[in-house]
């Protein structure tokens, strides 16, 4: 027997009040992981309690896009805050701009959409 699909509206619900404070989530808590090692004098939250609620996050996202079995598209995400501490690391006094940052993440976590996405189109239609 077939599964009945969900409406649109359940679908940005979903969206609505899990995928976007799961993004808030993973990125607040991510930047507080990485600002750990950076400045670690600073009054900042444990960093196994910001990673914990970093995942926390990703899998709140991950339900609120409707990929949750599909747990490869969480490197989507992983990849923008790796890569934003990558270019900072190489770029110490941001002689790239404000726009730079943000553009490298963005083109990095891009290639890894398709590369995910390709991945499971090899796998084919059920799963």
């Amino acid at each position: 027997m077939a599964k009945p699909a969900r409406s649109k509206l359940q679908i940005g619900l979903f969206f609505i009040l899990f995928a976007i404070p799961g993004l808030a989530l993973f990125l607040v808590f991510s930047a507080l992981l990485f600002a750990v090692f950076f400045d670690p004098s600073s009054n900042l939250p444990h960093p196994i309690v910001s990673a914990a609620t970093a995942v926390v996050g990703l899998v709140l996202i991950l339900l609120g896009v409707g990929k949750l079995r599909q747990w490869i598209y969480s490197f989507v995400f992983l990849v923008i805050p790796l890569a934003l501490y990558g270019y900072f690391l190489v770029d110490r006094g941001a002689v790239g701009g404000k726009l730079a940052p943000g553009v490298f993440a963005g083109l990095v976590a891009l290639v890894t959409y398709y590369v995910v996405r390709r991945f499971y189109g090899r796998r084919g239609p059920s799963n």
